[in-house]
């Protein structure tokens, strides 16, 4: 068990950094296209300075639509935010946020020293103790990972590269009179790169994403040791049923190309985890029973 985690560990890393530096690599080859030498110096020294910077910002800012969650109002929940944060050895304890929404969902934001949780009432409605558990659990997994900061990061990198196109396209604009008076021509590395880098950044983009969130179910397997609680939690993310029409009636979901998808497919999410339960009593985990709430 021990070796399966550590495999995936050092797997998920190798990824993210392969990731992050295609990104990084696709950026500059882009501003050099554009702007020639300036270009590398101009967007690698802003780029330097957004991922200092990102770091800092306060996710006060975003929380306009949710509601402060008091200890007395559910003293469970908070314990379980509490004794996570603890296990992951954060600066603070996250604050909990409510969303009123039946949708099922949970976001995150914000550092490991100032971070907010926020919980739909479906979420907190449909999901027992257990299954609860191990979605905070991924959440504050994104915290002690430091992904906030690399997603911060990432979606820079892929609005720069965008913008460096644009600027592009618009120098090309400007000096399509110049390049038919003086017959200069255009390079085709230039013209492949304001075509191809927008669609190849959004790919390598949400390909951090997808790895980011197996590095964080891979966490709340370790800061639980249980596994299985967010396996049937993301089954019925997967699969919600709101009403008996819904069970006789099904919609068929249409499913998306895995390339442009922020998170990976539940199924193989679900895959990983059962991997990590084969052998329970690594876990000191009862057996699996139905209808048991923990």
């Amino acid at each position: 068990m021990t070796n399966l985690i550590l495999r995936e560990r050092l797997q998920q890393f190798l990824l993210t950094a392969l990731l992050g530096v295609a990104m990084l690599a696709l950026l500059l080859w882009t501003g050099w296209q554009v702007l020639g030498t300036y270009g590398l110096l101009i967007f690698g020294g802003v780029g330097l300075l957004f991922f200092v910077l990102a770091a800092r910002r306060s996710p006060s800012a975003l929380l306009a639509n949710g509601i402060p969650v008091r200890y007395a109002d559910a003293p469970e929940i908070h314990r379980i935010v509490h004794n996570l944060a603890r296990r992951a050895e954060l600066p603070a304890t996250p604050r909990l946020y409510y969303l009123p929404t039946p949708v099922m969902n949970a976001l995150t934001i914000g550092t490991r020293g100032d971070a907010v949780i926020m919980l739909t009432q479906g979420l907190i409605t449909r999901l027992t103790a257990r299954e609860l558990e191990g979605v905070i659990a991924h959440e504050i997994g994104h915290l002690r990972n430091n992904d906030l900061r690399l997603f911060a990061l990432s979606q820079y990198l892929r609005e720069a590269t965008d913008f460096i196109s644009r600027f592009g396209w618009l120098l090309l604009l400007f000096s399509l009179p110049l390049m038919v008076v003086s017959h200069v021509a255009i390079s085709a590395g230039a013209v492949f790169a304001l075509l191809a880098a927008p669609l190849l950044s959004m790919v390598l983009q949400l390909a951090l994403l997808r790895t980011r969130e197996f590095s964080a179910d891979l966490a709340a397997a370790e800061l639980t040791e249980d596994p299985d609680g967010l396996a049937s939690a993301l089954r019925k993310l997967e699969n919600p049923r709101s009403s008996i029409f819904d069970y006789f009636f099904p919609v068929v979901r249409r499913r998306d190309s895995s390339l442009f998808r922020t998170h990976p497919a539940t199924e193989e999410r679900i895959r990983r985890l059962d991997e990590l339960t084969t052998d329970r009593s690594h876990w000191g985990l009862p057996p699996k029973i139905s209808g048991y709430r923990y």
